[in-house]
This record gives C-alpha cells, structure tokens and sequence, in this order.
C-alpha cells in the first residue's frame, strides 16, 4: 500500500507571474520484498535446509542452494518541497521553473533484481536511501512564440527549449568475495578516499574485506 499527501500555496505576483510552495510526501506499507529461507547460519557455512530429503520423489538428497520468497515486508517514504515558478507571455517569452529538495528511504528499491536485502532475518537492517534517490532537482524549460503576422505560414511559430539538473543516485558497488576461501558473495560497499569496506551478504559466509583503489 502507497500513501500520498501533500499541501501547498499558491500566490499570484503581478498580473503575469504564480509562485507556489509546497510539501509532497508518500509512505509505503507491506511492500514486495524478496528474502532467502536458506541464507547461511550466522557465522557458519551451515544453511537451514541443506539438502532434500533421502525419501523426496524429486531428486532425494540433493543439495539445497539460496531458496527466495515474495513476502511483504517492505516499508517506504519519500519527504519533498517544491517551488515552481510560472511568467507567462512576457513580449511573447513564457518561462517556468521548478525546484525540489527531496528525500527518499526503503528497504529496496530494485527488489526485481532478485535477492538484494543482506540479512533475510532482518529485512530493516537494508533501510537506506532509495536507489532513485536526488536530493537536489531543477527543471526550467522557456517557450518564445514568434510575433510573425500575415498568413498560416508566418504566424503560430514558437521556440521552446527545456533544461534539468539533478544530484546523483546513490551507488551500490558489488563485489566478489570468497571468505575463508569459501564461496563468492556480493553486498554493499561503503566508500572513503582510500579505500572500500565489504560487507558480505548474507546467504554467503560472514566476513569482512578491504578493498585499495
């Protein structure tokens, strides 16, 4: 489920020009979100269902790798302000800009990717900034109509041209990473100057890893 809410205002200044101000926000409860019912044991390279049973009509024995549900298990919000400025029809010139201060939080953002969250025992422990996430967004676009006069040819012609800039996305590194010799994993890396941290994900065996650039 997805809440939206907003409230804004709105003012006329001069006979051409509208500013409006606003707060635009959204939650999201019980999201789809993707966990692995055989991740590793905490600190072990034990998972709880390690292999079929012996009696199993299908393939008896087998080995047990990472098995994923859909759950919903997902939280979401998204927190904005927005200032939009509209000029019309100055000497044939119209301009409109707008800016937003934003910020977006959840557990996962691209859960299609298949299992992204490191702790299936923990899906909060992934809360974070939203893999879309732009703190900073400006649009302006301008549109200048033509004062040619006299026949279907000349008149109606315009000019229009629009321009957006925006802060980066947040970025998630991933990394192969065999602890104790065991087998590659992926998780997230948290970046300084010099170097990366790894943390492994769950579902792999537990460790840590620097990684020099």
């Amino acid at each position: 489920s997805v809440y939206s809410y907003n409230l804004n205002v709105q003012q006329q200044a001069g006979t051409k020009t509208a500013i409006m101000i606003g707060y635009f926000g959204s939650q999201g409860r019980n999201l789809r979100t993707r966990i692995n019912l055989n991740q590793f044991l905490t600190g072990t390279t034990t998972r709880p269902f390690p292999n079929l049973s012996t009696s199993s009509p299908i393939r008896p024995g087998a080995t047990l790798g990472n098995i994923s549900q859909n759950r919903s298990l997902g939280n979401s919000n998204y927190n904005a302000l927005w200032l939009t400025v509209n000029a019309r029809d100055f000497h044939g010139l119209s301009l409109n800009g707008s800016y937003t201060f934003s910020k977006s939080i959840d557990y996962t953002s691209q859960n299609g990717q298949g299992i992204v969250i490191q702790d299936s025992t923990n899906p909060a422990g992934d809360r974070g900034l939203s893999d879309f996430d732009a703190r900073h967004r400006i649009v302006a676009n301008a549109i200048y109509d033509f004062p040619f006069k006299g026949n279907r040819l000349k008149e109606g012609w315009e000019v229009t041209t629009i321009t957006q800039w925006q802060t980066g996305n947040p970025v998630n590194i991933s990394v192969t990473y065999a602890p104790g010799g065991g087998g590659g994993s992926t998780g997230t890396i948290t970046a300084n100057p010099s170097s990366l941290t790894f943390s492994a994900a769950s579902g792999q065996a537990a460790g840590n890893q620097n990684v020099t650039l």
